[in-house]
């Protein structure tokens, strides 16, 4: 086989999909790349026979998820020393299984985008999905410097950042990437079976204090044409998946605002995901719970500004799990001591109140109407 060809690349790929596997398999191909590495400076390879060469024979089975990796060293007629030919052939062959692993990674991001967090928002460019429930998010100045002061192993728990840290993903550190700074997370949604999610964006004020008047000017005219200006509140995104796993209804940009009186409505609908006919009271009632603690800590607690922050509703009915997180971190800033947040208030009492209504019947049956305000 000549490792420099297209046909080795195809060849390699169907190898890494053996067993009527639908996709390259990632883990095989980090194994392989790995020990390649390794055998490239490995004594065995610099200390061969001279003329002789070496067949690498690559084993792989996906059906067990299994694969091994040999060298055998074979004799020849020819009486030259052909090491760094070998090692080149190892060098082509690392970067044919780094490119196919690549374009797995990218296919595996973009179909996790689909149903994850804010890669479902159309954000896929600064979102990496890793194994085991790991995000990547390319971090931005703001929420660089919110997630230091975040991890700071002095915070006072007591605090409102401190007392908030329930309410926010679970944060792994950060990771330098192609020169940049990532911030390492876990998936809101890993280990929920068929999830479905709402972002709503909280608070009325969508400008920051660096915003120049022109800037100001714009955002308050537009938070007056959706909920955002009234009620604190606006729905940002919802996927809702039915029994299968199938989006059975999905809200975004392209479809407008949704109107607060709708949100009732559209709330229902998420909690009554994957097929059911009936909302989840048990998960309306620990929303509820959630919504009404994050009031106490930022009436009485939190002296921070968040900007663009959202409310992540996540929910499974499937494995019966639910849980709130507060996720977009890059525009907070810091008030004086005895000053609230009135805004992100605003939206948390708007919320309660909704929740309030939902919990109050004993039962909600879903409503497909809904009036969308184009802006």
């Amino acid at each position: 086989m000549c490792i420099r060809d297209r046909s080795s690349a195809d060849a390699i790929r169907q190898i890494l999909m053996y067993n009527n596997a639908k996709k390259v398999n990632i883990a095989a191909a980090n194994f392989y790349i790995e020990k390649l590495k390794e055998f490239s400076t490995s004594p065995e390879l610099k200390g061969k026979k001279k003329g002789s060469f070496f067949s690498l024979v690559l084993t792989l089975s996906n059906e067990v998820d299994k694969h091994d990796f040999k060298a055998q060293e074979e004799s020849s007629t020819e009486d030259k020393d052909n090491t760094k030919e070998c090692i080149a052939g190892i060098e082509a062959l690392v970067k044919i299984f780094e490119i196919l692993r690549k374009e797995a990674q990218d296919k595996k991001n973009i179909t996790a985008a689909k149903g994850s967090d804010k890669l479902a928002s159309g954000h896929t460019r600064d979102f990496q999905i890793l194994d085991g429930g790991i995000i990547l998010k390319k971090g931005k100045k703001g929420e660089l410097e919110f997630y230091e002061e975040f991890s700071n192993p002095a915070l006072d728990k007591k605090s409102g950042l401190g007392l908030l840290k329930r309410f926010l993903p679970d944060f792994l550190g950060f990771e330098e990437k192609e020169g940049e700074k990532w911030i390492k997370m876990k998936d809101i949604n890993f280990g929920l079976k068929h999830p479905s999610f709402a972002d709503i964006k909280m608070s009325d004020i969508t400008y920051t204090p660096l915003d120049n008047p022109a800037k100001v000017a714009k955002e308050k005219l537009k938070a007056k044409e959706s909920p955002t200006d009234q009620y604190g509140v606006r729905l940002a995104g919802m996927n809702v998946k039915d029994e299968k796993g199938e989006i059975a209804f999905k809200h975004g940009k392209q479809q407008g605002e949704v109107a607060f009186a709708d949100f009732g409505g559209a709330l229902k609908k998420l909690l009554a995901c994957n097929g059911k006919t009936e909302i989840n009271k048990a998960a309306a009632l620990f929303y509820l719970s959630e919504l009404k603690a994050l009031l106490d800590i930022f009436k009485n607690h939190s002296n921070k500004l968040w900007v663009g922050t959202s409310l992540f509703f996540s929910i499974s009915n499937i494995s019966n799990q639910y849980q709130l997180k507060m996720i977009d971190f890059a525009h907070v800033f810091n008030l004086k001591p005895e000053e609230r947040d009135q805004g992100f208030i605003k939206g948390l009492t708007n919320l309660i109140k909704i929740f309030e209504e939902i919990t109050g019947a004993s039962k909600q049956l879903l409503k497909d109407q809904f009036t969308f305000l184009f802006i």
